[in-house]
């Protein structure tokens, strides 16, 4: 039992380490629900990158919470990597309790203005968040993958952003 664990350890990381993969399109849609509490001012995605800027018109923020849903597009159908519901605010005044958010938002975190529990006085900004294999902390297959966030706000649904990545295998 313990040569395999150790095979497949040295196995994984022999894949993850040479099989790397490039970003080869993005794309982004952004929804304002409720555009008297919250607009888009920046909502573009270039070939490596993508930056967003929510202003938001009814400050402060007291509540934050997102809908993540995370898919890959495979052959046959979509599979969903990530369908969960965060408490930003919550996450944000213990952020260790959370393994799976606090490793993904330490990879993004020099490119979000958002490092704090509730309430926001500010808008939300995401600026230049590239798709690169060093801030992604998992390998990644090649393929096509989806994700779509709804941000509710001081308890009711504000804004959705729908944003997409295809990667395929470094020559």
């Amino acid at each position: 039992m313990g040569r395999a664990i150790i095979w497949m350890w040295l196995i994984n990381i022999f894949l993850y380490q040479e099989a790397t993969t490039q970003v080869v399109g993005v794309w982004i849609k952004c929804v304002s629900y409720d555009p008297l509490f919250g607009v888009f001012q920046t909502c573009n995605a270039s070939t490596s990158d993508l930056s967003i800027y929510i202003k938001w018109l009814k400050l402060p923020v007291t509540s934050l919470k997102g809908d993540v849903l995370l898919t890959y597009q495979s052959a046959f159908k979509p599979v969903s990597l990530i369908n969960a519901t965060w408490d930003i605010c919550k996450l944000f005044k213990n952020p260790g309790r959370h393994y799976a958010f606090h490793r993904m938002y330490s990879n993004i975190r020099s490119f979000v203005n958002i490092n704090h529990s509730c309430p926001y006085n500010h808008d939300l900004i995401i600026s230049s968040l590239r798709a690169e294999r060093t801030i992604l902390p998992f390998p990644v297959f090649p393929g096509k993958y989806n994700v779509t966030v709804v941000i509710n706000a001081n308890g009711e649904k504000r804004v959705n952003v729908k944003a997409g990545i295809t990667l395929f295998w470094k020559k």
